[in-house]
């Protein structure tokens, strides 16, 4: 899939960062649509649910463009480039969730991410991000997930309870960033990295193809 000027429907500085490293510089557009995704969600599940709600992120962003392709916020000023003004763009979209026997998402607070955590130790898990990716002048949908397995150490509350004062993950599935000081609890990461930081690369790179880098 190839296209013009490219649209991050994400509010996420690791995906924005992951673009910048490979020299994309999107404009950034926050979905204003709800997460929801049900925690008893089984993995063989989860792909199909993680997919609508990509796909989610992407309608309400490209609701809120115009017909010349600028967005309908403050990121407006950063899209009124030639590319957008003929409507070709690229709207991308992500969600990332970790399961390890049932859904973990976002903590919603301290206790939360103590338990995360303390679930995660000791054994291995699955990180699983969905992608939606729409060429807005062609009509066509790009969708799909990445699955990472990632293997904690064994670690207590004390490790956990040092690392909320550190460097606190509430805005991050799982309650942790791979990419962090967390990093050194990981014994084991089978698949792509940057499926567990918040989009697959490997996979994403083909499809930006000749999308424009700003």
């Amino acid at each position: 899939m190839s296209g013009g000027r490219l649209i991050l429907a994400s509010s996420s500085p690791r995906r924005l960062e992951i673009l910048r490293a490979h020299g994309l510089d999107p404009v950034v557009v926050a979905p204003q649509c709800a997460e929801l995704l049900d925690p008893q969600l089984s993995l063989e599940e989860l792909p199909s649910a993680l997919e609508h709600l990509a796909w989610e992120k992407a309608a309400d962003v490209m609701a809120r463009i115009d017909a010349d392709g600028a967005a309908a916020d403050d990121a407006a000023a950063a899209a009124d480039s030639a590319a957008a003004a003929a409507a070709d763009f690229l709207v991308l979209a992500a969600d990332t969730v970790v399961y390890a026997d049932g859904v973990l998402g976002k903590p919603d607070g301290h206790g939360q991410a103590v338990s995360m955590l303390m679930r995660l130790a000791a054994r291995s898990h699955h990180v699983l991000t969905a992608v939606a990716l729409v060429d807005q002048r062609r009509g066509q949908t790009l969708q799909f997930t990445d699955q990472a397995v990632v293997t904690f150490d064994d670690y207590g509350t004390q490790e956990i309870e040092a690392y909320l004062r550190e460097e606190p993950p509430y805005d991050k599935a799982g309650s942790y960033a791979i990419q962090g000081v967390w990093r050194r609890h990981a014994v084991g990461i089978e698949g792509d990295i940057n499926t567990v930081i918040g989009l697959p690369w490997l996979r994403l790179a083909p499809l930006l193809a000749g999308v424009a880098s700003g």
